[in-house]
């Protein structure tokens, strides 16, 4: 493995003269970078040096990244090494390594997907951008960006980065809380705007997350609310009431064939009995037994993508997703298969769907609104 050395832009003066000629006025910075980490002399040596990743770890505005005390480990989804920051030196493997003055730079070979880990008493206070891009194109065609990584833990944050560039990235806490990127300049599965001009009123919902079209779209519909009146919680996870209760009235608010309930704990007058009713009587859950549905149970990514599809009639993909903790003969098997084939939801990385995850608001809405509302 090799270690890498600090670099300084200003060795490379003639192309900052050419970076509005080379199309990559928005990223000088990357692009120096690049320049120096791959002894890049052109915009063709740019070209034909394609990775399909870039990491950028990046400091506080007042601090430079080689001062904060963190560690970075980079991984492969075997869960081996794949490249690793720590005291100043960088160790290269799988994921090249350099540190930079606008902070660390990791390129990420292209047919695989990574995760990363920041630990250290300054992992709270650095974020990390990802740049996705086309063989082709100099700029990146889709960029991805975490302010500040989430850290409950004080000891580290944990980014996935998908193989395909059309997936889900999403980061997880040391509890193992899952959080959405703070913004995202491409999510292929949704519109770029809503079909009517909605209003924002949540500070938590920033414009260009990949659930903000969701979110607007939901809450305007009338399919769920904000937890307070200026924060939706995107983070936060929901219950298995709360879900049936936002399928039910994305689907209009059905009346139930029958008004008698067989869940002992799914009290009259809530303001899920409707929803479970209906949800019951279609096939849509069958509850955790006969008789109790456990309404304020967490519920996991493989139960909402199930509830869809059973609401869609049971439909079978053309082929398998290929995930390796999804067992062939699992009660949510075809449910993911048909999900990941329509584009309701992506793998949390190529080969992993993580069934039992919970399911966070903002997962969810994004969930419905792709199949309600993107083609």
């Amino acid at each position: 493995m090799l270690s890498c050395a600090l670099l300084n832009y200003t060795l490379i003066p003639d192309a900052l003269l050419n970076l509005n000629t080379l199309g990559l006025a928005h990223y000088p910075e990357h692009y120096l970078a690049h320049l120096e980490v791959d002894n890049l002399q052109s915009e063709d040596d740019f070209v034909s040096s394609y990775h399909a990743r870039t990491v950028l770890v990046y400091p506080p505005a007042d601090k430079q990244l080689k001062t904060c005390d963190i560690k970075v480990d980079f991984w492969n989804t075997k869960g081996q090494s794949a490249g690793s920051y720590a005291n100043g030196t960088c160790v290269s493997g799988e994921v090249s390594l350099e540190m930079t003055d606008i902070g660390l730079i990791a390129t990420l070979p292209e047919g695989s997907g990574y995760s990363f880990t920041v630990s250290g008493s300054d992992a709270a206070n650095v974020g990390a951008e990802i740049y996705t891009y086309d063989a082709s194109e100099l700029e990146p065609v889709r960029t991805v960006d975490f302010a500040s990584l989430p850290i409950s833990d004080g000891e580290s944050s944990t980014v996935f980065i998908p193989m395909d560039e059309y997936d889900d990235y999403y980061a997880k806490d040391g509890s193992g809380n899952i959080y959405a990127p703070d913004s995202d300049s491409e999510n292929p599965d949704l519109p770029d705007d809503p079909d009517e001009p909605y209003t924002n009123n949540f500070t938590d919902v920033s414009e260009g997350a990949y659930y903000y079209d969701a979110v607007l779209w939901a809450v305007n519909e009338g399919i769920t609310n904000g937890t307070t009146e200026t924060t939706f919680s995107p983070y936060a996870s929901c219950t298995r009431a709360q879900v049936v209760t936002f399928l039910w009235r994305a689907a209009g608010c059905p009346e139930p064939a029958s008004t008698v309930c067989q869940f002992v704990d799914v009290p009259k007058g809530s303001f899920y009995y409707k929803a479970v009713l209906w949800a019951s009587q279609e096939g849509i859950t069958t509850g955790v037994t006969a008789d109790h549905f456990q309404p304020g149970a967490t519920v996991t990514r493989a139960q909402v993508v199930t509830f869809l599809w059973r609401w869609d009639m049971y439909p079978q993909a053309d082929k398998s997703a290929g995930f390796t903790d999804v067992p062939k003969h699992a009660f949510y098997a075809d449910a993911v298969d048909w999900a990941v084939e329509v584009g309701v939801t992506k793998g949390t990385t190529a080969k992993t769907f993580s069934p039992n995850d919970k399911c966070i608001r903002a997962q969810i809405v994004t969930f419905l609104y792709r199949y309600f509302v993107v083609d």
